[in-house]
């Protein structure tokens, strides 16, 4: 039963990155594309970059979940029907443009919302599936967990640049 009650509180955890994503849509639609274009250092990425990653990793993350509940080891199926079903915000042919980011987060928001209900709707076994899309193989539920608190950290990062660029461009009358 804990341990139930545990494997509930991952999925809602999971599943509030969807909420956040939804949230912030409303942030990106308001800001002007030169703040989320904007490299802050060079070397690091734009706010619209992180979002274009955030969306592969969430590619990524959901071919694996139903790896696990089709009974393979999680990791070993290819992305190739995820990737299909998501376009990952980039132009696909020369000249186009880009999916705006509020675009690219109401993308992972509806990607996220699926994967959390995938997971709040398999079997209790599928959670011990080993991972191997990682270095060191865990199961399914530790690697959720591993997610979870990368997500936290990806956000974090992404409300730090938001103030930052909103200072930067602030400060020079833009």
């Amino acid at each position: 039963m804990n341990e139930e009650r545990n494997l509930q509180g991952l999925v809602e955890q999971f599943g509030y990155h969807a909420d956040e994503l939804s949230a912030q849509r409303i942030l990106l639609d308001r800001l002007p594309d030169t703040i989320l274009n904007a490299v802050p250092l060079e070397g690091s990425r734009s706010i619209h970059d992180r979002y274009v990653d955030l969306l592969s990793r969430e590619t990524k993350i959901l071919c694996v979940i139903s790896s696990a509940i089709e009974g393979g080891a999680a990791g070993t199926a290819t992305e190739a029907e995820w990737a299909e079903r998501v376009d990952s915000g980039m132009p696909s042919e020369p000249g186009a443009e880009p999916l705006a980011t509020a675009e690219l987060a109401q993308r992972m928001a509806r990607l996220r919302s699926e994967g959390a209900n995938m997971l709040a709707n398999m079997s209790a076994s599928v959670w011990k599936t080993p991972v191997s899309a990682v270095e060191e193989e865990v199961d399914l539920a530790a690697w959720i967990y591993r997610i979870v608190l990368e997500d936290a950290d990806e956000l974090k990062a992404i409300g730090e640049q938001f103030f930052e660029q909103q200072l930067t461009f602030a400060g020079n009358g833009s």
